[in-house]
């Protein structure tokens, strides 16, 4: 079983492992079939590459062309990475012209959901030429949109499957029904519950599952322990019982004013110290609903 959550962001990973280039043999055609990121100078200290996304667990096999600019031969001494997800194949032991160029092929495992940046440094005669590799991490199965939507009792999601090889029409889904089978995408309904994440077992293939999560919407609730606020000194608060994301507003005559907030658990203080004039029922607006206020001075 293959457990990826869909939503997180970006990784940068950093622990240096030395991976000496290992020389082998590959004909013209094995060469080509990696994809060719261009021409690196070793002159240059750093260089950014985009190795473009690729599924979890798979292998990227890119290669770079190195360049001798400079007047005297390069040795290749060793190749570092920032992970042990990368290993670095040259096909030739031999020194580095001036004036011409060598090939240096990497696999690149892909073990991260999002982008990650992977550091490879390739140590050499005249110095150290870092190659900062891009790479986006593809789950086989993630959710159209990041927020499912709500239908009565159930949560309404349509999957997008990354790996051309998944057969959708075969694909079945646990804790839910699945409403419509598409060239590569799947419509699934599953209970709403009362968490804001969802676990969504997906089958495909041959003892093959996913784990995937889908985010439901919080249904604001919002309840005012009191619309009696005190005016005192110029300031005055509101306390708010309140579960979900909208962010409150206070409107004098339609007008915007300044507010702090705090938060404890689900209670929300707002504290407002309005400048001018203040009329004795200012209006909180939290999302659509409307509370009106009664201010005592």
């Amino acid at each position: 079983m293959r457990f990826c959550i869909v939503f997180f962001v970006s990784v940068i990973v950093g622990t240096s492992v030395a991976t000496p280039p290992t020389l082998v043999k590959l004909n013209r055609s094995e060469v080509d079939r990696y994809k060719d990121l261009g021409v690196v100078d070793l002159a240059e200290q750093r260089v950014r590459m985009d190795v473009g996304e690729h599924l979890i667990g798979h292998t990227a096999e890119v290669k770079v062309s190195l360049r001798n600019s400079s007047s005297e031969p390069v040795q290749i001494r060793q190749v570092r990475s920032s992970c042990g997800c990368t290993t670095a194949v040259r096909t030739s032991a031999k020194l580095i012209e001036p004036g011409s160029n060598d090939e240096l092929l990497l696999r690149v495992d892909v073990k991260r959901v999002g982008k990650t940046e992977i550091a490879v440094l390739v140590n050499h005669s005249k110095g150290v030429t870092t190659l900062v590799l891009g790479v986006k991490g593809l789950p086989s199965v993630e959710p159209v949109s990041p927020l499912a939507e709500i239908d009565g009792d159930n949560a309404i999601v349509t999957l997008k499957f990354n790996d051309p090889r998944i057969e959708t029409s075969k694909v079945h889904v646990t804790s839910g029904r699945v409403l419509q089978h598409g060239d590569a995408t799947v419509k699934v309904s599953l209970p709403k519950g009362s968490s804001e994440f969802l676990p969504l077992q997906v089958l495909h293939g041959k003892d093959e599952v996913d784990l995937v999560y889908v985010r439901v919407p919080v249904e604001e609730k919002v309840r005012l322990a009191s619309n009696r606020a005190v005016l005192i000194d110029g300031t005055f608060r509101v306390i708010l019982l309140h579960l979900g994301e909208a962010q409150p507003k206070i409107q004098f005559a339609n007008r915007d004013v300044d507010i702090q907030t705090k938060r404890f658990g689900e209670t929300l203080v707002i504290t407002c110290t309005p400048k001018g004039d203040v009329p004795d029922e200012p209006v909180l607006l939290v999302g659509d609903k409307e509370f009106p206020l009664r201010l005592v001075k």
